[in-house]
């Protein structure tokens, strides 16, 4: 939550911030500190989203630059956009989806470095895990195997860097995805060769857990022998 907090606090002014301590402390400071923080930042979302504070986040999003400083704006960025959806707020996860987020997130997994591609790639697996994301991926066809094209360049990538997180988050999606009614038969017209040949086997044999999702990916797509 640390870029999380740091954006909201300076998108508040000084006098905004008194107000809300003062609707929350004139009670004895004995109660529970947990439900404060919390309670405080659901206002700080709301604020964040009405005044349309992540569409100020594009231009370090949609960034072609590839230099440290450029690398570092679009990590942070991802990190709010990553903050906002923890709690997994239909709200949020709306407005993420009516804006230009999604398919920036996308976007950065296949510009950025490591660190970038790899929280734009969990980024994507949370929106996915919405029924709402993965409405906004199926309804419509292009849209869905713009998603799907995106992961497999990412795949088709790994094997010159290999790096277990973002393959995990890559899996993850595509598993999200097949819980679209058809998604399965139109996955396997267009899915990475690398994840059926074995290409990943040293590094998943370092993560069991992907590799059973991995697996179980195989079996839904019918591209390989996995198990419920």
């Amino acid at each position: 939550m640390r870029h999380f907090n740091l954006i909201c606090f300076h998108a508040f002014e000084s006098e905004d911030i008194l107000l809300v301590m003062e609707l929350y402390l004139p009670k004895p400071f004995s109660y529970n500190t947990y439900l404060f923080e919390r309670d405080l930042a659901t206002i700080l979302t709301e604020f964040l989203l009405a005044a349309r504070i992540p569409a100020y986040l594009y231009p370090f999003l949609s960034s072609t630059e590839t230099e440290l400083p450029f690398e570092l704006l679009r990590i942070n960025s991802l990190g709010v956009i990553d903050a906002l959806i923890k709690d997994d707020d239909p709200q949020v996860i709306h407005f993420l989806l009516e804006s230009e987020i999604f398919p920036l997130c996308l976007r950065c997994m296949e510009l950025g470095h490591e660190t970038s591609k790899q929280v734009a790639a969990l980024t994507v697996s949370k929106i996915l895990q919405q029924q709402q994301g993965l409405y906004y991926c199926g309804a419509f066809v292009d849209r869905f195997y713009a998603v799907a094209h995106v992961l497999r360049r990412v795949v088709d990538n790994l094997p010159e860097n290999p790096q277990p997180p973002l393959l995990r988050n890559i899996v993850r999606c595509y598993l999200l995805l097949t819980k679209m009614p058809r998604a399965s038969g139109a996955l396997r017209r267009c899915f990475p060769a690398s994840l059926t040949d074995g290409t990943f086997t040293n590094i998943l044999r370092e993560d069991p857990q992907t590799m059973r999702h991995l697996q179980h990916l195989l079996y839904k797509v019918n591209l390989g022998h996995g198990s419920n």
